[in-house]
């Protein structure tokens, strides 16, 4: 079925070219990935037009061909119709534009457009590519292809919108690819099936995607080939140290705007917006923990010294006792829990107070934790995984262990805000997670060496898992993986770096808009292409 409203320039569907003969068409078929039909995801499809044409010229200017504003759920993405093109007189191909628009006001708070919209500003951008600079063109998602006929074949061509291609915008020749890099838009077909060929030049770049900052569509610098023969997944432009010291933690808010995260470093506790970090905006100390939780921020020296948030750059220290002499301060996590099972909550005034004056919680397994993570529990109460030397332990309401995997695990993220508790545990060789109540986990292999581990939620459930290491060479490498409305991981692929990097060790991840490390050598940022 097609959802598909017409323009004035009509196409035929289904036409016969003789009662004996199949008819000559390509059957379109739209879905998006990791987009969500209505609120309140962060990420929202607000329609969609096509334009299709003899010559590219044919599609630059007029109406569009059809419009739609359908979507149905459909997996980790949505389902935004179908429609079929037969030829025009004279042509053996066809040209074809898909131009969908977002509502993005749930990530960034002003973005939106219509697909119309972001057809009009596409060829805009044919014109002048400038008229992208400063995000102008972000809230659109635009797919191109060229398609030749087979004369009495009824042809598929399947065009999934990704948000990879979020603002990135083509020449007349090009398409955004998987990678969200600009590629040739010729579709090869195999057996009445046809896709992207996904070769050419690479591409000029894109607005405010592969074309870098301001749109400029120049950058030929992103490879497409990777160094572990895993698919190219998400781009990242050049890592840039800024701040040199040595930083140990990083956390942030991914839907935040401007993009601000805090850091936790040997000089001090620092806030990050932008990609720009200003100076140390707590009592001077090595800082080894930061968690963020509720527009609170609290960060730890390897003692139990809490830095809260009053408002804006304003900071007050705040000195927890009663828990020193418990040891060092391993993990601190956005509840916010400290590991040892001494924890801390925000009692709504400026300060943090403790709700364990004894420090005593419940008794943990005689072994050194390594990393934690908390959820909010039932009744008000906190659940907390604990990875230690012999393996990773689930305490709900902080009470007794309730199982223990026995993964030693290097790292933990937990997925935030959904019912279901979601645990992604970094092991040396696989990931283990937990979902739904489970007790086993599910295993997951490495695409390659990691030893810290991020997700990117997109607030319905779904996002993006990302993980980071060093290679035997010493240079950088990371991965990413989709995570569907459920949790479960999906099919890996290599982070495409523009530029080769030996970070040192590499000490915690965090992934928003831009791509943070925290490194010996000191916090390295790079933005999302």
């Amino acid at each position: 079925m097609s959802p598909f409203s017409r323009g004035p320039a009509l196409l035929s569907l289904g036409v016969w070219l003789a009662a004996c003969l199949t008819p000559t068409e390509v059957k379109l078929s739209v879905t998006a990935l990791r987009i969500a039909c209505a609120a309140p995801s962060d990420i929202v499809f607000d329609g969609l037009v096509i334009d299709t044409g003899r010559e590219a010229v044919d599609i630059a200017t007029g109406e569009p061909e059809a419009a739609s504003s359908q979507c149905a759920a459909k997996g980790d993405g949505a389902d935004l119709g179908s429609l079929v093109v037969v030829p025009r007189a004279g042509s053996a191909n066809a040209e074809v534009l898909v131009a969908a628009g977002l509502d993005l006001t749930g990530s960034t708070g002003t973005a939106r457009a219509t697909g119309r919209e972001c057809l009009d500003a596409y060829r805009a951008f044919l014109n002048d590519p400038k008229s992208c600079d400063g995000g102008a063109c972000s809230p659109c998602i635009v797919a191109r292809r060229r398609v030749g006929f087979i004369p009495h074949q009824r042809l598929s061509l399947g065009i999934e919108l990704t948000l990879a291609c979020k603002g990135v915008f083509c020449k007349a020749s090009e398409t955004c690819g998987s990678d969200g890099r600009c590629v040739s838009n010729d579709v090869r077909c195999d057996g009445g099936t046809c896709s992207l060929g996904q070769g050419g030049s690479g591409g000029a770049g894109g607005a405010g995607g592969a074309g870098g900052a301001g749109g400029s569509p120049t950058s030929t610098s992103v490879s497409t080939s990777t160094a572990t023969g895993l698919p190219p997944g998400p781009a990242v432009g050049t890592f840039a140290a800024v701040d040199p010291i040595e930083t140990f933690g990083i956390d942030g808010d991914p839907a935040g705007n401007p993009e601000t995260v805090w850091a936790a470093a040997k000089d001090g506790f620092h806030r990050c917006v932008s990609g720009a970090c200003i100076g140390t905006i707590a009592p001077a100390g090595v800082y080894q923990h930061v968690s963020m939780t509720g527009g609170k921020i609290a960060g730890a020296t390897e003692q139990l010294v809490a830095v809260t948030q009053n408002s804006g750059a304003s900071f007050a220290p705040s000195a927890v006792t009663g828990c020193g002499a418990q040891g060092r301060l391993v993990d601190l996590h956005a509840t916010p829990v400290f590991a040892k099972l001494a924890y801390l909550t925000y009692d709504g005034s400026t300060t943090w107070v403790d709700s364990s004056p004894s420090c005593t919680g419940s008794p943990l397994v005689n072994a050194p934790p390594i990393a934690l993570w908390s959820f909010d529990g039932t009744g008000g109460v906190i659940d907390a995984w604990v990875a230690t030397g012999i393996g990773l332990h689930f305490i709900p309401s902080l009470g007794q262990v309730a199982f223990t995997d026995p993964m030693v695990a290097l790292a933990l993220w937990g997925y935030p805000g959904v019912m279901d508790q979601r645990l992604y545990a970094l092991g040396a060789t696989s990931l283990h997670v937990f979902r739904g109540g489970a007790t086993i986990p599910e295993v997951v292999p490495l695409p390659g060496t990691s030893n810290v581990i991020r997700g990117v939620p997109f607030g319905d459930g779904s996002g993006e898992l990302w993980l980071a290491g060093v290679a035997p060479d010493g240079t950088l490498r990371m991965y990413e993986a989709p995570l569907d409305t459920a949790g479960a991981v999906g099919a890996w692929t290599e982070v495409v770096l523009t530029t080769p990097l030996t970070p040192g060790t590499i000490h915690a991840l965090w992934v928003g808009q831009s791509a943070w490390l925290a490194t010996s050598k000191g916090l390295l940022h790079a933005p999302r292409m």
